[in-house]
């Protein structure tokens, strides 16, 4: 019996370590905003994350960041130049390395945004980037491998100063070059939001489109061959307008989540759609919420079995908080299976990606924003393959985007490292100015001095802090753990 009683304590034990690796939730921020925009999973179960930040230097830089399979900071790296640049989807091959997919002015003589790519090893180090591009703006939202390891990217085409924008989809081989672009609309607003693959040589394409007869927006669904052919466009909505943000593919059909637009009342509600690979409807559903809500993402867990879906929502009990977001699960067909994951911040938060894991359960990965200062921070949710949640609510830590050897020399006036320990070292014109401190939760610490260009933290709790100054126009912020 004693036997017994050891190895059932042993199993539950092992079992239960294993669950308690299979959920996170993760911050990840640096000095200024920073926005967590795509995810891949690696063979070994870590994890790359793409987006945009300005914590690298003075300008807004593509980054890779390399987490463990429990959410831990390994590395991060930086891309771009003097101007904007920012990822939008990160893909990854083993034997090539990843793909950042995303949209950059920093190298057009214009000024002008042109979709952006960037090749890298598996450690980060750039191989290559390239922008493509026309004399309009070009950005992208989504990009998915083609079966030759090529890549195809969609977005938008905008005529400068205020003009229309088409759908935009570029295709490139492996080697960055352009096979072929499209340019696909009318006399309003068209904008891919997203695609997938299917039947190995063909794309399905989801998005708004500008409807001239009804002078209202509208979803769509359409089809486009490797080539470049388009197979088929499908309007989705009738009487109102549409949006499609994101589609997925689920038992031979496509699922598809978006919005319909109360005029009257200034919100959304929910949009959900199943069609046939030919583009003929099977299902769909507009349900009427209380308040304002948008389906952002969705995607099935890596079990196949549960479909969950990404949306924000309106804070209803405190409305200067903005739009929240929820993390709902379905069952394969669609219905509501309850479960929700909520991040609740005193700023706006979304979801940019959703991303079946290799144990069978999701990813997530978006963004939360502080109103102080405007900045914002990379969230990474883990959810377990049994729909295991992490606690989301209260005091989360924050882990460092830019690596503390990095620090130092992003910029001659900066604050490091990120996060600190003991004290805070000021650089350049920072170390001239007087500051009071305040806590995430908004409350004034009081004037706080530097001795010898360093900040004492010792004495303060773990957790995020601003400096505001008269000589800033937005408070610092760091993290002290």
């Amino acid at each position: 019996m004693r036997i017994l009683n050891l190895l059932f304590c042993f199993v539950f034990l092992s079992t239960s370590f294993g669950f308690s690796q299979t959920t996170f939730f993760k911050y990840f921020s640096g000095l200024t905003y920073d926005t967590g925009q795509s995810a891949v999973q690696l063979d070994d179960s870590s994890y790359a994350v793409t987006g945009l930040s300005g914590s690298f230097g003075p300008d807004a830089q593509a980054f890779l960041l390399k987490i463990s399979k429990t959410g831990q900071y390994e590395w991060s790296k930086h891309y771009g130049a003097y101007e904007a640049d920012w990822g939008r989807r990160v893909l990854y091959n083993n034997a090539l390395g990843y793909f950042i997919a995303g949209t950059s002015n920093s190298y057009s003589a214009e000024g002008d945004y042109d979709a952006f790519l960037v090749h890298t090893d598996l450690q980060g180090n750039e191989l290559w980037s390239k922008t493509y591009g026309t004399n309009n703006w070009e950005t992208i939202n989504d990009a998915v491998f083609a079966r030759d390891s090529g890549i195809v990217m969609v977005g938008q085409s905008q005529v400068l100063n205020g003009g229309t924008s088409d759908i935009f989809v570029v295709r490139t081989n492996k080697i960055g070059d352009t096979l072929w672009t499209l340019n696909y609309g009318g006399t309003g607003d068209d904008v891919a939001n997203a695609l997938v693959a299917v039947e190995d040589s063909l794309f399905v394409l989801t998005g708004i489109y500008f409807n001239v007869d009804s002078s209202m927006s509208k979803g769509f669904i359409m089809k486009i061959h490797e080539n470049g052919s388009v197979v088929y466009f499908n309007q989705i909505g009738d009487n109102g307008n549409f949006g499609m943000n994101d589609i997925s593919l689920n038992m031979n059909r496509l699922n598809l989540c978006g919005w319909k637009k109360d005029l009257a009342l200034n919100e959304h509600d929910n949009y959900t759609g199943r069609y046939n690979l030919d583009g003929t409807l099977f299902y769909e559903s507009v349900f009427v919420n209380q308040g304002d809500v948008i389906l952002d993402e969705l995607s099935l867990n890596g079990s196949q079995n549960k479909l969950y879906v990404a949306y924000r929502n309106e804070n209803l009990t405190a409305g200067t908080f903005g739009m929240d977001v929820t993390i709902g699960r379905f069952n394969i067909n669609y219905d509501w299976d309850n479960g929700p994951l909520y991040i609740n911040n005193a700023g706006e938060e979304k979801t940019e990606q959703l991303l079946p894991t290799l144990d069978g359960g999701l990813l997530a990965v978006g963004y939360t924003t502080y109103p102080m200062n405007g900045g914002s921070n990379v969230f990474v949710v883990k959810i377990g393959p049994l729909d295991q949640y992490p606690i989301t609510s209260g005091v989360q830590p924050i882990q460092a985007l830019v690596g503390i050897e990095q620090q130092e020399v992003n910029n001659e006036n900066s604050i490091f490292p990120v996060p600190c320990t003991t004290s805070l070292n000021f650089k350049g014109i920072l170390a001239q100015y007087e500051y009071v401190l305040w806590n995430s939760q908004g409350q004034n610490l009081g004037p706080v001095y530097l001795i010898e260009n360093k900040l004492d933290v010792n004495s303060l709790m773990n957790g995020l802090y601003f400096l505001s100054s008269d000589s800033l126009n937005k408070p610092l912020r760091f993290i002290k753990q």
